[in-house]
């Protein structure tokens, strides 16, 4: 059925000509056949899903990229948004970023925009005219952010794409996802330069795109169901191969990991709130190559999100429906992953035996999933090392979930989803689905609890117990006041850890065997006051919601400070834990801001004595507390103990370098030069090391040769072989003089090499062939670094360099061997950005070789590696 035609495209306001002949009647305007021509091509309503779901999901300001193929793409995009936004009563912002567009006058328009609402910025085509605009956007980002506190979507071709990154990169860093539309005028079909390209002179390859006879019908957030099943095409079945592969028995690794048809089929349990979510990730996987990160605390719905999205889409993955464990196992990264491969690549391929080498058995299960239609899930990763091994080849759909959001890499991922708490409304029809409760009821607990459906569920749980309490705390307190003294006196303390903990954490806490606090944590978990970790069963964590009223109730006990300073031991004797740094921080500054009493004194004491036995640790952990780092420089400095203040003044002088505060960065480093030269007089190997971080960190600054080259006295004056050499290697970097340069290069590389040190030979060998401008003598300096080179990082880089140097020297043949070298090394160091460069380089010796059709293919694999790291 055709409906009634919308306004003409783009309103009055932004000044576009009205498309539609007939504007009161049944037919279909220019506009919306356009629009429906455009929606055809490609991948288009796909990524109009996806975006449309994204932005209705959004909350406050969030930042989301659009690639345009051309402007009047941009045109019919804006006036999709106009139309559902009339829909969904949601007001759509039009601006528009020139080249002469004050940013000012585009700020006063974003808090005057009608509520609720969504702001779309289209730039114009030209990203090197825009990139001062792109650098004043990217200064003004907070503010944008606060005016704004609604969804941003910026439009712009993919030609701009490129400069907006470079200028803008605090947008870049905080964009949810890409999307990309292909064009929308003449030649949008053939591949062939559309006249609103910016760049009509950029061809295009031929990408047949599809009709709306043959694509399928897909509207643009809804997905198909069980009940209505979208059956795949011939062409989009698994091969054979796979099919058999994924269905056969897998005897050698136990249970199989391929979901049935049980875990396929829809759950009768009702699903509250996440509809948004759940269009969002059924729409990002109609088509397999999908990769989805999905976020948020224990639980608040992840696996449950998925579970209900896969009856939706299962149809769409005749290669089966993976779920790869992840419980227990070994904590190396590497060992976990070679172990989960080897299993995977036996039940993918029974019958065959998986290599042992880790690469190897990545490059397996890549070339053997390639193409195979099938989906992959690992949930709860809690180790962003592991994530690379497991992500399968194109044509294959990858979904992973993790309790923290900064623990994987976003820029793998093809959409991220971070789940929040649920809405009042949901909340309370998720606590009365077993027993009824009054709305007043409802809101008090699901205020409480903050919305977690987990934690919702152990609310009904505890107010069965007895009649219905105020809140879920009051129904906590009276279930542990039922327990016994064990996990009663327990169950406070835990609250303190923030990170997963063991029994053996428990023992720390409190002094008791082991075996008793396993016992005393068994109750505690069957009781539902603490969890299990997703890891192992032998982990536990707290729930986020109990954790004030489990605080209050130690902070009310005698033995408080004892067991924090006991947490405080445990953490700083393996502090990789961020969260339980910052809180011990938090609770030491209440503590020296309370009061002088002697017992407070002693409290403080203790605790600066466990940070001055574990500062050597706390400054070699990435990536730390801050917070905690300054509290002990604090507690250094009031104790005079200027060895300590040393060492966290180069932490928090690297941390400000980092973060580009080159000022806090330089006071930092002063100070632990001061430092180190008080604790161990002028002529130290602290004193050099810490001259040498100075010029690390700020080799720009005026002083840096001078700064170098003090070092180099007080080392030889050490007779320090290998301050010697690093100082040299310094020194040989800042002086402008080339012969002066090299000489100090050369010494830095002799004395490297007599005394073993193969990281400093390898550095000195790299930095003379970087500044020796005989290219023969270049090359035979990047030789000598691979000779020295430990790791596939080094070997690449050094690789790099040596075919660069060819080029320079025009044996083309030698320089394409060193640089192939150099791509495989990056590959084997699962480094992208590595091989996107030797990729580069790859191409560009072939064109001067004068092999243009091989250089073409180079640069074509180069585009497309970009376009990965880009979305």
């Amino acid at each position: 059925m055709v409906r009634r035609a919308p306004p003409a495209l783009g309103s009055p306001g932004r000044g576009h000509a009205p498309l539609g002949a007939d504007r009161g009647g049944l037919l279909l305007s220019a506009g919306e056949q356009a629009r429906a021509r455009w929606l055809a091509r490609e991948r288009n309503t796909e990524e109009w899903a996806r975006l449309w779901a994204a932005v209705e999901l959004a909350e406050g300001f969030t930042f989301f990229a659009v690639q345009v193929r051309d402007a009047l793409a941009g045109e019919l995009l804006g006036a999709l948004l106009d139309e559902r936004g009339r829909e969904e009563a949601l007001h759509v912002e039009h601006l528009a970023l020139e080249p002469d567009t004050s940013i000012a006058s585009l700020l006063d328009r974003l808090p005057a925009a009608p509520c609720p609402r969504v702001f779309f910025l289209t730039a114009a085509a030209d990203g090197d005219a825009l990139g001062e605009r792109f650098l004043l956007l990217n200064q003004k980002r907070e503010v944008i952010s606060s005016l704004a506190d609604a969804p941003f979507v910026l439009a712009m071709h993919p030609l701009a794409w490129a400069s907006f990154r470079r200028h803008a990169p605090d947008f870049w860093s905080i964009h949810q996802a890409v999307f990309r539309f292909a064009a929308a005028g003449m030649g949008a079909d053939t591949g062939t330069a559309s006249a609103l390209d910016p760049d009509p002179r950029r061809s295009r390859s031929p990408s047949p795109a599809r009709s709306p006879t043959t694509a399928p019908t897909r509207g643009p957030t809804t997905a198909p169901t069980r009940g209505g099943q979208i059956r795949p095409r011939a062409e989009d079945q698994a091969p054979p191969h796979m099919v058999a592969r994924a269905r056969g028995e897998a005897a050698r690794s136990g249970p199989s990991w391929r979901l049935d048809d049980s875990a396929l089929t829809t759950d009768p349990r009702p699903f509250f709130g996440r509809e948004a979510e759940l269009r969002l990730l059924v729409a990002s996987l109609r088509d397999p190559g999908a990769r989805i990160l999905i976020t948020g605390p224990h639980g608040i719905g992840k696996t449950r999100l998925i579970r209900t999205a896969l009856p939706r889409i299962a149809d769409r993955y005749p290669g089966g429906v993976w779920r790869i464990p992840l419980e227990g196992g070994d904590r190396d990264p590497d060992q976990r992953a070679r172990s989960l491969l080897r299993q995977l690549l036996i039940q993918l391929s029974p019958g065959t035996t998986p290599p042992t080498a880790l690469e190897a058995l990545r490059q397996l299960f890549v070339a053997t999933s390639e193409g195979s239609r099938a989906l992959f899930i690992v949930e709860d990763v809690d180790d962003g090392a592991l994530l690379p091994w497991l992500i399968p080849g194109s044509g294959a759909s990858f979904v992973a979930t993790s309790r923290e959001r900064g623990a994987l890499d976003l820029s793998r991922f093809d959409e991220h989803i971070d789940l929040g708490a649920l809405s009042p409304a949901a909340a309370g029809e998720l606590l009365s689905l077993d027993r009824p409760l009054t709305a007043a009821d409802q809101r008090r607990l699901a205020n409480q609890v903050e919305g977690v459906p987990l934690s919702l569920r152990l609310a009904a749980q505890l107010g069965e117990t007895q009649q219905l309490s105020a809140d879920l705390p009051q129904l906590a307190r009276e279930l542990l006041a039922r327990l016994p003294d064990d996990p009663r006196a327990l169950w406070p303390a835990l609250a303190l850890f923030r990170r997963a903990f063991t029994a053996e954490d428990a023992a720390a806490l409190t002094g008791w065997p082991p075996q008793r606090c396993a016992a005393a944590l068994a109750l505690l978990r069957a009781r539902a006051l603490i969890d299990a970790s997703a890891s192992t069963s032998e982990r536990f964590r707290n729930h986020e919601s109990l954790r004030d009223l489990a605080l209050a109730i130690l902070d009310a006990r005698p033995d408080a400070d004892a067991l924090r300073l006991a947490h405080l031991r445990r953490i700083l004797a393996d502090p990789s834990s961020p969260a339980d740094l910052d809180a011990a921080a938090r609770w030491l500054e209440q503590r020296r801001d309370a009061g002088l009493d002697a017992g407070l004194d002693a409290g403080l004491d203790t605790a600066w004595t466990l940070l001055r036995e574990a500062t050597p640790r706390l400054v070699a952990t990435a990536p730390g507390s801050e917070a905690l780092v300054r509290f002990a420089l604090e507690r250094a400095q009031h104790h005079e103990d200027a060895g300590v203040q040393a060492a966290l003044h180069r932490w928090l002088g690297a941390r400000a370098a980092s973060r580009g505060e080159t000022l806090a960065a330089q006071r930092h480093l002063d100070a632990a030069l001061t430092a180190s030269e008080a604790a161990h007089g002028p002529e130290h190997p602290e004193v050099v090391r810490a001259l040498l971080q100075r010029v690390d960190v700020l080799p720009g600054s005026d002083d840096a040769l001078d700064l170098a080259t003090q070092a180099l006295r007080i080392a030889e004056a050490l007779n320090a072989p290998e301050l010697i050499a690093a100082a040299c290697l310094r020194v040989g970097a800042l002086d402008n003089r080339p012969e002066v340069g090299l000489a100090h290069t050369e010494r830095a590389l002799q004395i490297a090499a007599d005394a073993g040190l193969r990281h400093l030979a390898y550095l000195a060998s790299l930095q003379l062939g970087d500044l020796d401008t005989d290219r023969r003598k270049a090359s035979a300096a990047y030789r000598r670094a691979l000779e020295f080179a430990k790791s596939d990082r080094e070997r690449a880089q050094a690789y790099e360099r040596l075919g660069h140097a060819r080029l320079d020297s025009e044996d083309y043949r030698a320089a394409n061997s060193a640089l192939e070298h150099a791509l495989a090394a990056y590959r084997a160091c699962h480094d992208l950005h590595g091989q996107l460069s030797a990729i580069d380089s790859l191409a560009a010796a072939r064109a001067l070789e004068g092999d243009f059709s091989s250089a073409a293919q180079w640069r074509e694999r180069a585009e497309a590696l970009r376009q990965q790291l880009e979305h």
